[in-house]
């Protein structure tokens, strides 16, 4: 009878053991997934969810709406997730109802973005700050080369207040603006993204464009590439001369450094797959109960038109089993920048592929 009941009692726990293992719930809140940016965090999450066998798993998309992520965190607060993930769309607009889900005793991870007073487990993002002041003083520098230091150099900047974490990139590059060597530097058009969509970059440098009936206008800061991409569009062709930097990096923005190397001149890269896939490594320690990182800065690079040529190049040379351009586009896995460097340095080009933002 005792050894009866000594396995009921044995298979009673270990039903209730595989029960705890699949309730084992993770969720993911996207604050947008449309552009190569929010796809590739998408990426990261989904395959190192299978890499740990996660499968019980959902992801959503607030499409940079911050009171729809504000519903779509609430939504799975209520469901008690064992891990939340979050790339927010608005750190600040979002800010209350993460730090609900930390005090629900939620485990919550951060992703490109830092919400403040929210007792997350863990936040990976990228150094905005010094993406903003390396693209602009690349810019600065190439103008001030080109036409000098006397002579009044007027710009417009593109910038992105409306998120708190990449508005960091507005204010590094403001403060190279600050600086008496670019005294010259006139900042002559000034827009700030419309979260709402009615205003464009597009729709705003057109109206920049008639408005400088002189051609005076010399380049064009954007706080991200997409707002770079719709400007080349207008000026690529019929204003050469305007010259633009921006910040993400990814396949499409490296396509326009190819179709307008001499315009489109430095974009930050930066290592977007590396955040999920560190915040989920550190989930499943987290959930083993060993100590992680708190707070984690991503290595970015300073790509510049030049950089993407040379790869192009070579751009069916194999190291390994993957051509160069194989290794650009996912330059942000593991090694793939050391890869490419080797590709380069054995074509007798610069291997400049070096983390410095």
């Amino acid at each position: 009878m005792k050894k009866l009941l000594a396995i009921l009692l044995t298979a009673v726990l270990l039903t209730a053991s595989a029960a705890a293992v699949a309730e084992d719930f993770y969720a993911v809140s996207l604050g947008w997934a449309e552009n190569a940016s929010g796809q590739r965090q998408k990426t990261g999450f989904t395959e190192s969810f299978e890499n740990y066998g996660w499968t019980n798993y959902s992801i959503v998309d607030a499409n940079y709406d911050p009171v729809a992520q504000t519903d779509q965190i609430r939504a799975f607060i209520a469901k008690q997730p064992t891990a939340l993930f979050i790339t927010p769309s608005d750190p600040t607009g979002i800010a209350e109802v993460v730090r609900e889900a930390c005090d629900a005793g939620i485990a919550v991870y951060l992703s490109d973005g830092f919400v403040s007073g929210a007792d997350a487990v863990s936040t990976v993002l990228f150094d905005n700050y010094a993406c903003g002041k390396t693209t602009m003083t690349y810019l600065l520098d190439t103008l001030q080369a080109k036409y000098g230091t006397e002579e009044t150099i007027k710009i417009g900047m593109i910038e992105l207040p409306s998120n708190e974490s990449w508005h960091q990139r507005d204010l590094g590059a403001r403060d190279v603006l600050e600086q008496e060597k670019y005294a010259n530097i006139e900042v002559a058009y000034q827009w700030s993204w419309d979260s709402t969509g009615a205003v464009t970059p597009s729709a705003t440098i057109s109206t920049w464009l008639a408005a400088d009936t002189a051609n005076e206008l010399r380049a064009i800061w954007c706080a991200w590439d997409g707002a770079a991409f719709e400007g080349l569009v207008l000026t690529g062709e019929s204003r050469p001369e305007i010259l633009y930097t921006g910040c993400d990096g990814g396949e499409e923005c490296w396509t326009y450094m190819l179709n307008y190397p001499d315009s489109f001149i430095m974009s930050a890269g930066e290592n977007i797959y590396d955040m999920p896939r560190s915040l989920v490594d550190y989930a499943a320690s987290y959930n083993e109960g060993e100590t992680v990182p708190r707070l984690v800065l991503v290595p970015g690079y300073a790509v510049t038109s030049k950089m993407i040529q040379d790869i192009d190049s070579v751009r069916d040379y194999k190291v390994g089993d993957k051509t160069m351009w194989e290794l650009l586009l996912d330059y942000d896995l593991p090694g793939n920048v050391d890869l490419l460097n080797q590709g380069l340095t054995e074509n007798g080009l610069e291997a400049a592929w070096v983390p410095t933002i």
